[in-house]
């Protein structure tokens, strides 16, 4: 019975030696600055990066959806994310390695009711498409590489 319990022991300890450790999390006395392994994160500098990512993102929503609403999207995605519910968050199979999957195209998530919307939006501005005999057409020039895929 000892030796079982040194084996396992020497097993054991041989694992968490050659396991990588975690990194230390400390922060000061004000609660003002996190550091992770020696490396000092202000809190005020982090809240305010969180901040200009989230105008960011919402500056680039803008500009892809040319000034349309997409207030019901963003609802929509926010109705999803409560993590007291898990059975409400988005589905994702990262184990499809199929060309196109995406949480967008995965049935459970609701999205396909916003499938062509963009496109639409698109298709409906000038600065992309113009109409030729009554057929959509990319217009040419300096927005033509957006649809200049080889795919």
């Amino acid at each position: 019975m000892f030796n079982i319990l040194r084996e396992q022991m020497a097993m054991i300890s041989t694992l968490a030696h050659l396991h990588p450790g975690l990194p230390l999390f400390s922060w000061d006395v004000t609660m003002q600055n996190l550091s992770i392994d020696g490396h000092v994160l202000p809190m005020k500098k982090f809240v305010k990066s969180i901040h200009d990512i989230i105008e960011r993102i919402a500056t680039l929503l803008r500009q892809v959806f040319r000034g349309h609403d997409y207030e019901d999207i963003l609802q929509f995605i926010d109705s999803r994310l409560d993590p007291k519910d898990p059975e409400r968050w988005f589905r994702d199979r990262p184990q499809c390695v199929a060309i196109g999957t995406s949480i967008f195209n995965e049935n459970d998530n609701g999205f396909r009711k916003y499938r062509h919307r963009l496109l639409k939006v698109m298709s409906d501005d000038p600065t992309f498409f113009v109409r030729v005999d009554q057929e959509l057409v990319p217009k040419r020039g300096k927005h033509s590489s957006v649809f200049s895929c080889s795919c």
